[in-house]
């Protein structure tokens, strides 16, 4: 939850936003290129700091909380994953830092590889996938985290229009499944209408 949100970024600004996510729901921010979605999902995740306001999750007050301790997974426009690292070690990678590799989280992988499809991909290189497959990728690392909450900033735009749609039901299987709270941005009205529970 986010009340009276302002957040600045040069001259720029967000002013008294105020936005509710019910948890194991898909809320949805709509709008045009530039006016704010990113700025403001990146002061939900920790990554700006706001001018003034507050952000809760589940009840708690997180507006000062560092990142990694907010207990929400983060997907930006370019994925950000490790060209380095393996598409299992990019997996894993949330797990191992978090300390939490025991044999529950080992199954919760092993099931996310496989609700994903991308077990042919686990040893190869991040830098031979194609765009659909390094976003599933993205999806799995977000949610082998842990973490009950999703922010996606416009994870599929970078992707044709015929991948982002098979992409969508994917998208709901996780949320689903693993009751997900998201938050997710994009200007694709017809891909709001698809995931959203709220807009």
């Amino acid at each position: 939850e986010a009340r009276k949100l302002c957040v600045r970024a040069g001259n720029f600004s967000l002013d008294n936003i105020s936005v509710t996510v019910a948890s194991s729901s898909c809320h949805v921010i709509v709008g045009p290129t530039g006016s704010g979605k990113s700025l403001f999902l990146e002061s939900v995740t920790g990554l700006r700091k706001p001018e003034s306001g507050r952000i809760f999750l589940d009840g708690e007050e997180i507006t000062h909380l560092p990142v990694e301790k907010r207990k929400l997974s983060y997907v930006p426009q370019d994925l950000a994953l490790f060209p380095h690292m393996t598409v299992r070690e990019n997996i894993y990678y949330p797990v191992r830092m978090k300390g939490r590799k025991n044999s529950h989280r080992n199954d919760m992988v092993e099931e996310l590889v496989e609700h994903l499809g991308i077990q042919p991909l686990w040893d190869r290189s991040i830098r031979n996938l194609s765009g659909g497959e390094r976003q599933r990728i993205a999806l799995a690392r977000a949610v082998a985290s842990g973490s009950r909450y999703l922010a996606l900033d416009e994870p599929l735009s970078a992707l044709h229009e015929s991948l982002k749609r098979q992409l969508w039901p994917v998208l709901k299987m996780l949320q689903t499944h693993y009751d997900l709270g998201i938050l997710t941005v994009t200007h694709d009205l017809d891909e709001a209408f698809f995931l959203a529970d709220s807009i």
